[in-house]
């Protein structure tokens, strides 16, 4: 049960497994089913700056969104492995992989708001209340209504991956080989918006700026909106994914050491091909004519607002309607392919990655082990797109990105045993990221609703990092240990995301937000784990099913090479200060029960302009429980419920107060049986 959506969540799995032709041949199918009724409850807005000394900070733009989404699961696997003789087998896995997203997005949006630098801007009703005159926009997401789409926006995504590979022993020498041809695709057919929109008064609230909240002055004159826009997209998105592996392993000086040796090849193809047809009504849409007010609409108040009894969704254009539209009748609608709003999204993309390594492990006493090795790493590029030239009105191909670079990795590791027990580990070694395919490519996503722009960068370099790492672990004699160690990294050409709010391009005008992922200088990244794991079982009696699991991380960070804010040492993109992962247990023949909490502090997440346009994800805590009751062998009850804190996810502008965004999910529970035809 999905405690937003007070809708069920169906699951089943099913797993058969067994050996024939006398054992040689092993067969494992599975197969899983999950469907589940979900949403969110969002309001997000963009703070600003202004020269006036009496609001020098005022929020400039406002959304409330209401998502909901339905999502269908379908996974099979089957897993077939063969003995050829002693010494060689050979194994086929493969994987199928379904989503179907079906979503409604429900949105009212003020934008534009006049910042309140001259008096006559805006009428002071108290402090932290204004009223003033800001762009209105009411906007439904949906898609046709047909078998597949439902009148929503669907997403179809489907994974398929087959690996062959052979474990074979020639003497003394070991040689693993796969080879696996995996695809992946992403659908999103007849995706539909309908937007009305007009300037209006409204009452902007930031008495609490946690908690903002803006409305219209007069709840009617939403109503009065006039129509805006009609729109269709279709988005398809397209990769296929060839690797080949093969690895060798040869003992040494009596079987105390062992070397390794081997190389692999990975090569990606990817293509993106979206559309974009605005569509305009010949007439009327109905005889009262085109305003909100004149159209099927629905109060979407079937549920509480999580964020707060203060936000109200409104009224909307309802699904039904907006995915009867006829809207490829000619006789209705002018279409306009609308060609500057998607060309620049598209592209095609290829990678191939060839890489060789070889490693040796060496036991020099019976305390004291080492590995040493490299790897070497070969990546080559191509990525092409798009621009729109805007003065001749003409697609015009993106000069190709190619790009090819070497990377030599060495690595150490080393192991000391002070008892069976007591263990030290150190490992030197050093890493590679490369740039995600969309990064690379010179496009631009312009949103003329949302005056968002995000573009591509294909000047971006591969992250590389030296890691250091230095663990003590000691084992319980019973189940249990206790570990502890530091971690210190250093990394050259990080990639983070700049976003300007407020920002002026010379192609697209005013911005709301400008996003382009950049390339750093170096970074700095140390800190230290400890972890507790231990089965209390020398309590007495039933206690001792009792088990307990602590681990705590503290990262810290520093970076230079960030633009504008060099002086900064801002920290590391992504990198929470403080992690807990804890968890309460309780085992017996029967039962299983956990509790667990896991919480993670804040970290900055986009790096801004200066320090009152950055983008922070804010500190979560999530708190689970999972529990299993065995009334047979082969019966068993189980329970589970996520996230019982109601935890938000949540970002907030410069400072914590300062809300960015806030979307809430609630609580989901699920209790189900399964059965083990097999079970003793």
């Amino acid at each position: 049960m999905n405690l937003l959506s007070n809708k069920p969540i169906w699951n089943g799995s099913l797993v058969v497994g067994n050996r024939f032709l006398n054992k040689k041949l092993g067969v494992v199918l599975s197969a899983s089913y999950n469907n589940h009724n979900f949403g969110s409850d969002n309001f997000e807005g963009v703070w600003t700056e202004t020269d006036n000394p009496d609001y020098p900070v005022v929020l400039s733009n406002y959304d409330l969104r209401k998502y909901d989404v339905q999502r269908v699961r379908r996974s099979a696997s089957l897993s077939l492995d063969y003995s050829l003789g002693k010494g060689h087998s050979l194994f086929f896995n493969s994987l199928y992989n379904w989503r179907d997203d079906w979503e409604n997005r429900y949105r009212f949006r003020v934008d534009r708001m006049n910042r309140p630098i001259e008096p006559g801007d805006f009428t002071k009703i108290s402090d932290g209340v204004l009223e003033l005159t800001g762009r209105v926009a009411i906007q439904t997401k949906g898609g046709i209504d047909n078998d597949r789409n439902k009148g929503t926006r669907l997403e179809d995504q489907r994974v398929s991956n087959y690996t062959l590979g052979g474990e074979h022993l020639f003497g003394k020498l070991k040689m693993n080989w796969t080879g696996t041809y995996a695809s992946a695709s992403e659908d999103r057919p007849n995706e539909r918006y309908i937007t009305h929109r007009s300037n209006k008064t409204v009452i902007v609230n930031t008495k609490d700026p946690s908690k903002y909240v803006v409305n219209l002055k007069n709840i009617d004159d939403e109503l009065t909106l006039g129509l805006n826009e009609i729109y269709e997209s279709n988005n398809n998105t397209n990769e296929t994914d060839i690797n080949g592996r093969l690895d060798f392993d040869y003992p040494f000086a009596n079987n105390k050491g062992k070397i390794y040796f081997g190389g692999r090849y990975r090569g990606k193809e990817k293509e993106r091909v979206n559309s974009y047809d605005i569509y305009e009504p010949i007439n009327d849409l109905t005889t009262g004519g085109n305003n909100l007010g004149s159209l099927p609409i629905s109060k979407q108040d079937e549920r509480e607002f999580l964020n707060g009894d203060q936000y109200v969704p409104g009224r909307f254009i309802t699904k039904e309607y907006l995915g009867g539209l006829n809207l490829y009748d000619t006789t209705l609608f002018e279409k306009e392919d609308a060609i500057a709003e998607y060309i620049t999204t598209n592209y095609t993309a290829t990678e191939n990655i060839t890489a060789g390594y070889v490693m040796a492990d060496y036991k020099f006493t019976s305390k004291l082990m080492a590995i040493v090795g490299a790897r070497v790493e070969n990546t080559s590029i191509d990525y092409s797109g798009f621009e729109f030239d805007e003065d001749n009105e003409e697609v015009v191909p993106t000069p190709a990105v190619n790009k090819s670079y070497l990377n030599v990795l060495p690595g150490a590791h080393l192991k000391y045993n002070f008892s069976d027990n007591s263990i030290l580990r150190f490992a030197w070694t050093n890493t590679l990221a490369r740039p995600n395919y969309f990064d690379l490519v010179p496009y631009a996503t312009f949103s003329p609703d949302n005056m968002t722009l995000e573009r591509g960068n294909p000047e971006l370099e591969a992250t590389t990092s030296m890691n250091f790492d230095l663990m003590y672990e000691n084992y319980f004699k019973s189940i249990g240990v206790i570990s502890g160690g530091g971690f210190y990294k250093n990394i050259d050409n990080f990639i983070y995301s700049r976003t300007d709010l407020n920002f002026t391009d010379p192609q697209f005008g005013q911005l709301v937000s400008y996003t382009r992922p950049e390339n750093g200088g170096t970074a700095e990244v140390y800190g230290f784990e400890v972890a507790i794991q231990r089965q209390l079982d020398f309590l007495p009696g039933a206690l001792k099913g009792l088990g307990v699991y602590l681990n705590y991380t503290f990262t810290e960070s520093s970076t230079t090479g960030i633009q504008e804010r060099e002086e900064e040492n801002l920290r590391l993109t992504g990198t929470a200060k403080n992690m807990i992962n804890a968890s309460l247990s309780y085992e017996n023949k029967k039962l299983v029960v956990r509790t667990s909490l896991n919480f993670a502090s804040d970290y900055i997440d986009e790096v801004g302009g200066s320090a009152f346009n950055d983008i922070f994800y804010d500190k979560q805590t999530f708190v689970d429980v999972n529990a299993s009751y065995a009334f047979t062998p082969k019966w068993r009850v189980y329970f589970e419920a996520n996230n019982l804190t109601n935890q938000p996810l949540r970002y907030y502008q410069g400072v914590s107060e300062r809300t960015y965004q806030e979307e809430f999910y609630n609580a989901r529970i699920n209790l189900g049986v399964k059965f083990d035809f097999f079970g003793k």
